[in-house]
């Protein structure tokens, strides 16, 4: 459950601060002034050193996990389809694990 309030930086977490909740919207939509696009694949890109990622899930509209990698010292979420709008929750290790 998200709580009611961000933190100081404006983050959403989950009351244990072990998930953090990130919320995409499909901008070219707007750009095309509501008309239905194609869905597209998108990317989140983390320095570890600032926020330790070790998994990613989506929770709406549809559930599931999602792949991390390490690319060019960067941890990467892949998120292969975003229609209009999709939420997903990070889940976050310490920096030092």
């Amino acid at each position: 459950m998200i709580g009611n309030q961000p933190d100081r930086q404006g983050f959403f977490y989950d009351k244990s601060k072990q998930f953090m909740l990130v919320q995409v919207l499909n901008t070219v939509e707007l750009l095309a002034k509501g008309e239905l696009q194609a869905s597209i694949g998108a990317e989140i890109r983390v320095n570890p050193n600032k926020l330790k990622v070790t998994g990613a899930r989506v929770v709406w509209p549809k559930t599931g996990d999602l792949p991390l990698r390490t690319e060019a010292g960067k941890t990467v979420v892949i998120l292969p389809k975003v229609e209009r709008y999709t939420a997903l929750y990070l889940r976050l290790g310490r920096p030092d694990t």
